[in-house]
């Protein structure tokens, strides 16, 4: 069953935006193409299918910056970032937990593609990679420096 609400994986974030003064960094957003809420010792996430749509509230920020998890070997998984119509970013993630981020402008959406699927035989649902957050800032993690090699932006 997928979720299409509007979700806060992150225990930090205000439940109500509209209500809260929000930080730099927003934590909302809305997910066609994603399963429920699943939890990885204490990191909670979503896993999404091989294509997904993510839906960007109306902000300033300049980056938009995801937390992903590949089931695969490093560089296996290739994921695609499509932005506008011909804007778009390649990212080979690493295995297990990281934080990549990308160029963003004034998008509502961002389309994901990825190269590869769980095996049937371990999950019965098209399950790609897991997302534990998407954020949008003016301001680079630390933890970009490293993962920011495997992004190349193609147009």
């Amino acid at each position: 069953m997928q979720n299409k609400n509007i979700t806060n994986l992150s225990r930090s974030t205000p439940k109500d935006p509209t209500t809260q003064n929000i930080p730099n960094t927003i934590r909302y957003w809305d997910i066609k193409g994603a399963f429920e809420i699943e939890d990885d010792n204490g990191i909670p996430f979503r896993w999404i299918t091989q294509e997904a749509t993510v839906i960007i509230p109306k902000n300033n920020h300049s980056y938009l910056v995801l937390k992903l998890y590949s089931p695969f070997k490093d560089l296996e998984q290739i994921i695609e970032i499509r932005l506008k119509e011909k804007k778009a970013y390649r990212i080979a993630l690493l295995s297990g937990w990281h934080i990549y981020a990308i160029k963003k402008g004034d998008e509502k959406d961002i389309h994901i593609t990825a190269k590869k699927i769980v095996s049937p035989t371990i999950d019965r649902r098209n399950l790609a990679l897991r997302i534990s957050s998407i954020e949008t800032t003016n301001i680079l993690p630390r933890e970009v420096e490293e993962t920011n090699k495997f992004v190349t932006m193609i147009v």
